[in-house]
């Protein structure tokens, strides 16, 4: 679950959304499996959601890349 910090500070949004996928899976997804799973949940639609996720995920300080278009979580 995202803590209340994070809740008070982006609500809703995307970032916070990707910021629960990834904390309940614990381990390093792809742009495409976190797409995969915010659609699922019909919060973001559009032409490139994979690229509205990518642009989240560089430009948080959350997240870390592993590889090319796979994220984790900072510890």
């Amino acid at each position: 679950m995202t803590s209340p910090k994070i809740k008070r500070l982006y609500g809703n949004s995307i970032h916070s959304q990707i910021i629960d996928i990834m904390t309940k899976t614990k381990r390093s997804m792809t742009v495409n499996e976190i797409t995969e799973k915010i659609i699922k949940n019909n919060t973001l639609g559009g032409k490139t959601p994979e690229k509205t996720i990518s642009s989240v995920l560089q430009r948080s300080h959350y997240f870390k890349r592993v590889i090319k278009g796979t994220y984790q979580l900072k510890k």
